[in-house]
């Protein structure tokens, strides 16, 4: 805490001040050592173009992602983790699937073959 108390002339603590102090250095750390949702969506999404339509085991896919970030092996596993989230929200709004059972893993949604009953359906605008 002292490292970012700031005291005015008098000696007293300026906590306008040491609040702001704390904000830059947080900035700071969060752009060092933060990783963006787009960094996470181009990682995970990589991984897939190289296998295009294949399910993917969740191990080798965090594995893989996490090589495509390119960050320091002693950031692998909070990068691990941090895909991991990453990708359950990719599931959760359906851009990723989880398959069960034998041949089962990850896919991404736009690579699965459709139905020769679906069609796309337009955007409309």
């Amino acid at each position: 805490m002292d490292k970012y108390t700031v005291r005015n002339e008098s000696g007293a603590v300026d906590v306008e001040a040491s609040a702001v102090a704390y904000a830059e250095a947080l900035v700071k750390w969060v752009d060092e050592n933060e990783l963006s949702k787009e960094t996470l969506d181009t990682a995970v999404h990589a991984v897939f173009d190289r296998f295009r339509g294949q399910t993917i085991l969740m191990p080798a896919l965090l594995s893989a992602a996490t090589i495509e970030l390119n960050n320091d092996p002693s950031a692998h596993k909070a990068n691990s983790q941090r895909l991991h989230k990453h990708i359950q929200g990719l599931r959760n709004s359906g851009v990723l699937k989880i398959v069960k059972g034998k041949g089962g893993g990850v896919v991404r949604v736009n690579d699965l073959p459709q139905k020769e009953d679906e069609t796309p359906q337009e955007i409309s605008e």
